[in-house]
């Protein structure tokens, strides 16, 4: 039901959690809609925090993103002693690339975390911490600042309690961080070695650090190493798809996961064919499904691994392709705009 007309008397968090599961929506319409309801009320109460924040996740997709900058900008100071509130705004800074201001808006969200943890939940890692963390750490990559990336790493790496238990956003973060420093900076060695966090509630979070394994090995020749990493993502892909409900949505990521770090794989065999087939599908199937707001991104996106892939074996143009497709999505990434300049420079005349 993407018609707006049809839709205007669902509420808008309705609205905008459909729009979210809708991945053939490339038009957005729900959001659209949602952000239409919203912004005149929002600028008759510009003090109102459920405006600003619904607005965000309204805007929280590539093209929408700079209608989100008001809202953005305005959030942090309606509600300053709220973490979530002072996150928040980062949903739309890390979409348009605004690094600076994602950091800025993560430090404000952890400290005021950290308060709230050291008060009441005894030095447990509360959820809303992590969450910030990870976002924090993500744009701290992007902008090249990996002495704090580490330092991020290697706190939440010491949580040894967690709140509330079985947090999805915890269980993100906590296989996101680690595998994003290593991933960003094509540390294979350090990917490779990962250890896995059980995650019992929310397994697709251990695919993270599987596909890392999978990529390190791969990436080092270790052949055999990274096609047991796969077949366990594979298993994992079969185990939350039978699940079924929320957890289908990360069997979806997993399947992603499982094609990219299997191109690899298929690649290291001489199997090129079959490993530019594999890339391809995981760009596309990435492509085609929605960011979940728990996540500032992929921890390494699909289309820019097929790139990465493409150069790999001399296909220079479609490669840079590749990259682009992934900074008009991504705008920003460091990685993917490095890859770029440097295929266009091996493939001057």
């Amino acid at each position: 039901m993407a018609d707006g007309r049809r839709s205007s008397n669902v509420p808008c968090p309705a609205l905008i959690a459909l729009g979210q599961l809708d991945a053939g929506d490339s038009t957005y319409a729900r959001q659209r809609e949602a952000a239409r309801i919203l912004e005149p009320l929002f600028r008759r109460h510009p003090d109102h925090p459920g405006l600003a924040h619904y607005l965000i996740h309204a805007y929280d997709s590539p093209p929408l993103a700079r209608h989100g900058e008001r809202a953005a900008d305005r959030y942090a100071a309606i509600a300053p002693s709220v973490p979530h509130a002072q996150h928040m705004p980062s949903h739309i800074y890390t979409r348009i690339g605004a690094w600076d201001k994602a950091i800025a808006s993560n430090l404000r969200s952890a400290d005021a975390a950290r308060s709230f943890e050291a008060s009441q939940l005894s030095g447990a890692l509360w959820d809303q911490d992590a969450h910030a963390l990870d976002y924090l750490a993500y744009a701290c990559l992007q902008l090249g600042r990996v002495a704090e990336a580490r330092e991020i790493a290697d706190r939440v790496a010491q949580a040894r309690a967690t709140f509330p238990p079985n947090s999805l956003i915890t269980d993100y973060a906590l296989a996101a961080i680690p595998a994003r420093l290593a991933l960003e900076r094509d540390d294979w060695p350090a990917a490779a070695l990962l250890p896995v966090r059980p995650a019992p509630a929310w397994r697709g979070t251990e695919g993270i650090t599987h596909f890392a394994r999978a990529l390190g090995a791969a990436r080092l020749g270790h052949a055999a190493a990274a096609r047991a990493e796969v077949d366990t993502l594979g298993q994992l892909e079969q185990s939350l798809a039978a699940m079924g409900g929320l957890q289908a949505y990360w069997s979806t990521q997993v399947r992603v996961q499982r094609l990219a770090a299997g191109a690899w794989v298929d690649l290291a065999a001489g199997d090129t064919s079959a490993a530019l087939h594999g890339a391809s599908m995981a760009a596309d199937l990435d492509d085609a499904t929605q960011k979940h707001p728990v996540t500032p991104g992929a921890v390494l996106p699909a289309r820019e691994l097929y790139g990465d892939l493409l150069a790999a074996v001399g296909r220079l143009s479609e490669a840079a392709d590749a990259y682009q497709r992934t900074l008009a999505r991504q705008p920003g990434r460091a990685r993917a705009a490095a890859a770029l300049a440097h295929v266009r420079a091996r493939n001057r005349p």
